[in-house]
């Protein structure tokens, strides 16, 4: 499959994820999704320092706690959507 297809087609099962969080009335199902991704960041960028390289760093775990408190400290202090949060 080429590059040009992929993209496509990740941007569109992409947008059918999205519309269908809003089918979905219950947040536990969005809050456990955007937990599982979330760690799934955190494990890809594990890999890449650990597994390719070799170098063990514990910075990128502690840039990732602290921008995930703050995010969680302005959604509860000031309940700004995620998207402000992420900026």
């Amino acid at each position: 499959m080429s590059n040009r297809i992929f993209a496509v087609v990740a941007l569109a099962v992409a947008l059918a994820l999205a519309a269908v969080t809003q089918l979905i009335p219950n947040e536990y199902f969005f809050s456990a999704a955007y937990t599982v991704l979330l760690f799934v960041i955190l494990a890809t960028a594990w890999n890449i320092l650990g597994g390719y390289t070799g170098y063990v760093n514990f910075g990128s775990a502690a840039f990732f706690a602290i921008g995930a408190y703050t995010t969680v400290f302005f959604y509860n202090a000031f309940k700004a959507p995620l998207p402000v949060g992420i900026v």
